[in-house]
């Protein structure tokens, strides 16, 4: 199962870093719960409505760190920008091989230190 979540996970931030949108949907719940400091969404498709612009601005992904259990995983993360990278720390939960929360903090100066 490890192997799955790390799977499921991996092709999710692929589809944002290379903006398929597609890709990134085909790996969400419908019913996804998704949470960060600026947002809330209740549903995959709120998310990506409002979401998906972010993807636009996005080069690649680089996972610093990661844990997988038989259900879930957290990463951290560095996107990278044409205005250069930024770091996150991001816990997904899988239900039936698809991502049902995300749960994401980023933007804490701090954080971003950290993770250089």
């Amino acid at each position: 199962m490890r192997k799955l979540v790390r799977q499921t996970v991996d092709r999710y931030l692929r589809a944002w870093a290379t903006q398929d949108r597609e890709g990134a949907e085909e790996e969400l719940a419908p019913d996804l719960d998704f949470r960060s400091p600026q947002d809330r969404f209740s549903g995959a498709d709120a998310f990506l409505a409002e979401c998906w612009k972010y993807a636009m601005g996005l080069t690649d992904v680089k996972i610093l760190e990661s844990v997988y259990d038989e259900s879930s995983a957290f990463l951290l993360l560095e996107w990278h920008t044409a205005h250069g990278p930024y770091c996150s720390a991001e816990y997904y939960v899988l239900r039936q091989g698809k991502i049902c929360k995300i749960l994401v903090t980023n933007n804490d100066p701090d954080f971003k230190n950290w993770c250089r």
